[in-house]
């Protein structure tokens, strides 16, 4: 299983990284990705990028498999992406929210990141397993969005995990 190991990626490379994942949640081809970092002057390498789409198509494959895990089960290790990148927690799982500015009446979706944390001595610190389950962690996407709304009360009106990481180096 391919994952990038801290600290060696390049600013070019680890700049692209986000127009790669956007490029495949597009559907497009790893040439039009390729054309677009290029376009952007973050061309680097041809195989070394396409060993990055590769990284992201599973990383994505993996994701979608998050959607269909019932919500009152946790979802397994196998489920997310084995990463060396840093992490806040041994388990972080992307959630993409969407929600109306009941102000407003603009609706609007983000991505969150849910760290998976345990209580230990009444501090936070992070889960050595996946403990949560896919009800909670869409609780804990939802909160966070409500809390930290900055145009004031909203309405959720769905939550999808997008994206799960596992990071072994943490905890």
């Amino acid at each position: 299983m391919a994952y990038f190991p801290p600290g060696v990626l390049g600013l070019v490379r680890r700049q692209s990284q986000k127009y790669i994942l956007s490029g495949l949640r597009r559907g497009l081809s790893g040439n039009e990705i390729q054309d677009i970092l290029q376009a952007k002057d973050l061309g680097y390498r041809r195989q070394v990028m396409q060993s990055d789409v590769r990284y992201w198509r599973d990383a994505i494959s993996k994701g979608d498999r998050l959607k269909f895990v019932r919500h009152d089960f946790k979802p397994t290790q196998r489920l997310y992406m084995q990463t060396g990148w840093q992490t806040k927690g041994r388990f972080e799982t992307i959630v993409e929210v969407k929600y109306r500015n009941t102000l407003t009446g603009e609706i609007i979706e983000q991505d969150v990141t849910v760290v998976h944390t345990r209580l230990e001595a009444g501090q936070e610190v992070p889960a050595l397993t996946q403990d949560m389950t896919n009800g909670e962690i869409d609780r804990a996407a939802e909160s966070m969005v409500e809390t930290g709304s900055p145009g004031g009360p909203v309405e959720i009106l769905s939550s999808m995990k997008v994206l799960g990481f596992y990071n072994p180096d943490v905890g």
